[in-house]
């Protein structure tokens, strides 16, 4: 996973992996029939921990519907992980020479973490914190974009100094919709 993450799956070789894992080609084989595979597994593992960290706890029902977002960019800003590696973003467009089964599961993640955001503005429609006709579908894809470009900038510049303004300029992608 680590190897992928900092390098990028079509940069990463079964050699590699092997080399990494201390292992024969015969153990990997065992366990994956291709690296297609393996990477369609790590990919899988990811959206996991994901899930289980940060998006449950930002997105949490307990959480007012548009602190979430905000809860959200928190804590990508405050994790580590982001600046090891953009991985839904950089893992489904590594090259541009990922393989469908690949690229599938990027979309499925992506599409995760939209619903997360949807479901936030969905909610905050509900509490009549935005306009009924408040388009949170879109809202809630602008809001993913944003925060992946984020990530992608802070890993490019090897700074997280952007990431400190993700969460108080994305308010304002749903602020035409606030009542």
């Amino acid at each position: 996973m680590a190897l992928i993450r900092d390098r990028g799956y079509c940069s990463v070789g079964v050699d590699d992996i092997l080399k990494a894992a201390n292992a024969g080609k015969s153990s990997f084989y065992h366990f994956f029939e291709s690296k297609e595979a393996l990477g369609a597994a790590v990919f899988d593992a990811y959206a996991r921990l994901a899930d289980e960290g940060i998006l449950r706890r930002a997105f949490s029902p307990s959480v007012p519907p548009l602190e979430r977002p905000i809860r959200f960019a928190e804590m990508i800003r405050d994790d580590g992980a982001p600046l090891e590696g953009v991985f839904t973003g950089l893992f489904a467009s590594d090259n541009g020479h990922v393989s469908e089964v690949i690229r599938s599961k990027a979309v499925e993640m992506i599409n995760h973490v939209v619903a997360q955001f949807e479901r936030a503005f969905v909610d905050a429609v509900a509490r009549m914190e935005l306009y009924p006709d408040a388009p949170v579908r879109r809202l809630a894809q602008a809001c993913v974009c944003y925060c992946e470009g984020a990530l992608l900038m802070a890993r490019l510049t090897e700074s997280r100094e952007i990431l400190d303004q993700v969460g108080p300029l994305m308010k304002g992608i749903w602020k035409p919709y606030l009542v």
